[in-house]
Protein backbone atom coordinates (compact mmCIF):
# COMPACT_ATOMS: atom_id res chain seq x y z
CA UNK A 1 0.00 0.00 0.00
CA UNK A 2 1.80 3.60 -1.12
CA UNK A 3 1.54 5.94 1.20
CA UNK A 4 1.15 9.72 0.72
CA UNK A 5 3.65 12.14 1.42
CA UNK A 6 3.65 14.91 3.55
CA UNK A 7 3.08 18.53 2.67
CA UNK A 8 5.95 20.42 3.29
CA UNK A 9 5.75 22.35 6.33
CA UNK A 10 5.17 25.80 5.66
CA UNK A 11 6.66 28.47 8.15
CA UNK A 12 5.32 29.57 11.33
CA UNK A 13 2.93 32.19 11.37
CA UNK A 14 4.54 35.87 13.21
CA UNK A 15 3.31 38.68 13.95
CA UNK A 16 5.29 41.55 12.41
CA UNK A 17 7.38 43.20 15.13
CA UNK A 18 6.95 47.11 13.63
CA UNK A 19 3.18 46.41 14.07
CA UNK A 20 4.33 45.12 17.89
CA UNK A 21 6.44 47.94 18.59
CA UNK A 22 4.46 50.30 17.29
CA UNK A 23 1.54 49.01 20.30
CA UNK A 24 4.60 49.07 22.56
CA UNK A 25 5.28 52.81 21.83
CA UNK A 26 1.48 54.12 21.22
CA UNK A 27 0.97 52.37 24.57
CA UNK A 28 -1.95 50.48 23.64
CA UNK A 29 -2.82 47.71 26.81
CA UNK A 30 -5.79 46.81 24.90
CA UNK A 31 -3.52 45.00 22.04
CA UNK A 32 -3.41 41.86 23.34
CA UNK A 33 -6.76 40.96 23.91
CA UNK A 34 -7.63 42.67 20.46
CA UNK A 35 -5.45 39.83 18.65
CA UNK A 36 -6.73 36.68 17.14
CA UNK A 37 -5.88 33.57 18.71
CA UNK A 38 -2.86 32.18 16.18
CA UNK A 39 -1.38 36.47 16.90
CA UNK A 40 -1.47 35.39 20.73
CA UNK A 41 0.35 32.03 20.62
CA UNK A 42 2.76 33.98 17.89
CA UNK A 43 2.77 37.23 20.44
CA UNK A 44 6.11 36.58 22.76
CA UNK A 45 6.52 38.89 25.71
CA UNK A 46 10.21 38.21 26.50
CA UNK A 47 10.82 38.88 23.22
CA UNK A 48 8.76 42.13 23.00
CA UNK A 49 10.93 43.23 26.06
CA UNK A 50 14.12 42.55 24.44
CA UNK A 51 13.09 44.64 21.72
CA UNK A 52 11.18 47.22 23.69
CA UNK A 53 14.51 47.80 25.72
CA UNK A 54 16.33 49.19 22.90
CA UNK A 55 15.49 52.13 20.59
CA UNK A 56 17.47 54.28 18.20
CA UNK A 57 16.71 58.22 19.01
CA UNK A 58 18.04 60.49 21.64
CA UNK A 59 20.42 59.39 24.67
CA UNK A 60 17.14 60.95 26.88
CA UNK A 61 15.02 58.70 24.75
CA UNK A 62 16.99 54.91 24.86
CA UNK A 63 17.92 56.04 28.80
CA UNK A 64 13.75 56.42 29.33
CA UNK A 65 13.05 52.66 27.19
CA UNK A 66 15.83 51.53 28.83
CA UNK A 67 14.76 52.63 32.50
CA UNK A 68 10.93 51.85 31.51
CA UNK A 69 11.47 48.18 30.64
CA UNK A 70 13.60 47.65 33.37
CA UNK A 71 11.35 49.22 36.19
CA UNK A 72 8.16 48.25 34.80
CA UNK A 73 8.33 44.69 33.12
CA UNK A 74 11.67 42.95 34.30
CA UNK A 75 10.57 42.95 37.46
CA UNK A 76 8.83 39.79 38.70
CA UNK A 77 8.47 38.55 34.73
CA UNK A 78 9.58 35.02 36.09
CA UNK A 79 7.35 35.44 39.07
CA UNK A 80 4.57 35.94 36.79
CA UNK A 81 3.70 32.60 34.97
CA UNK A 82 3.06 31.87 31.44
CA UNK A 83 -0.86 32.14 32.19
CA UNK A 84 -1.21 35.71 32.53
CA UNK A 85 0.34 37.03 29.32
CA UNK A 86 -2.21 39.17 28.96
CA UNK A 87 -1.28 41.18 31.97
CA UNK A 88 2.43 40.66 31.14
CA UNK A 89 1.47 42.25 27.72
CA UNK A 90 -0.15 45.39 29.44
CA UNK A 91 3.25 45.98 31.58
CA UNK A 92 5.36 46.23 28.96
CA UNK A 93 3.04 48.48 27.00
CA UNK A 94 3.66 51.11 30.17
CA UNK A 95 6.91 51.34 28.56
CA UNK A 96 6.00 53.34 25.90
CA UNK A 97 6.43 57.22 25.35
CA UNK A 98 3.42 57.97 23.56
CA UNK A 99 5.43 58.18 19.99
CA UNK A 100 6.90 55.45 17.49
CA UNK A 101 10.61 54.69 17.72
CA UNK A 102 12.87 52.70 15.71
CA UNK A 103 13.62 49.63 17.96
CA UNK A 104 16.81 47.22 17.90
CA UNK A 105 16.83 43.50 19.10
CA UNK A 106 18.98 43.09 22.16
CA UNK A 107 20.09 39.26 21.92
CA UNK A 108 20.38 37.25 24.92
CA UNK A 109 23.31 35.57 25.82
CA UNK A 110 24.08 32.22 24.91
CA UNK A 111 26.59 30.91 27.37
CA UNK A 112 25.32 27.36 28.31
CA UNK A 113 24.83 27.11 32.58
CA UNK A 114 25.41 23.59 34.15
CA UNK A 115 22.48 22.18 36.14
CA UNK A 116 23.92 24.24 39.73
CA UNK A 117 23.80 27.32 37.82
CA UNK A 118 20.91 26.81 36.47
CA UNK A 119 19.09 25.47 40.18
CA UNK A 120 20.97 28.55 41.81
CA UNK A 121 19.28 31.23 39.02
CA UNK A 122 15.46 29.03 39.58
CA UNK A 123 16.44 29.58 43.77
CA UNK A 124 17.73 33.14 43.69
CA UNK A 125 16.10 34.72 40.78
CA UNK A 126 16.68 38.24 41.74
CA UNK A 127 20.95 37.54 41.30
CA UNK A 128 22.04 38.60 37.98
CA UNK A 129 24.39 36.10 35.89
CA UNK A 130 27.32 37.92 37.83
CA UNK A 131 26.16 37.40 41.46
CA UNK A 132 25.35 33.82 40.81
CA UNK A 133 28.65 33.26 40.08
CA UNK A 134 30.18 35.27 43.01
CA UNK A 135 27.70 33.67 44.83
CA UNK A 136 28.99 30.16 43.76
CA UNK A 137 32.45 30.82 43.97
CA UNK A 138 32.53 32.40 47.53
CA UNK A 139 30.25 29.59 49.36
CA UNK A 140 31.57 26.38 47.58
CA UNK A 141 29.83 23.52 46.89
CA UNK A 142 29.50 22.03 50.38
CA UNK A 143 27.47 25.16 51.38
CA UNK A 144 25.45 25.02 48.26
CA UNK A 145 24.60 21.28 49.01
CA UNK A 146 23.84 22.36 52.42
CA UNK A 147 21.39 24.91 50.85
CA UNK A 148 19.80 22.38 48.32
CA UNK A 149 19.31 19.55 51.17
CA UNK A 150 17.04 22.72 53.39
CA UNK A 151 15.34 23.35 50.32
CA UNK A 152 14.15 19.48 50.41
CA UNK A 153 16.18 18.37 47.47
CA UNK A 154 16.04 14.56 47.31
CA UNK A 155 19.44 12.32 47.18
CA UNK A 156 19.06 11.44 43.88
CA UNK A 157 18.93 14.91 42.92
CA UNK A 158 21.55 16.11 44.42
CA UNK A 159 23.78 13.60 43.24
CA UNK A 160 22.90 15.08 39.44
CA UNK A 161 23.17 18.84 40.65
CA UNK A 162 26.59 18.05 41.87
CA UNK A 163 28.33 15.61 39.74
Amino acid sequence: MATKKKAPASAAYKLPIEQVMAAVDLRRGDYYSKLEPEDVKALSTFMVQRWASQVQGSREVQEQYLLNVNDYSNIDYIATSSRHEELRWKVIALCGLGFKQRHEFIPPKNAKKDKLTAWLIEQFPAMSDDEIELFRTINGNAVLEDIAVAKNMGNKDLKDLFK
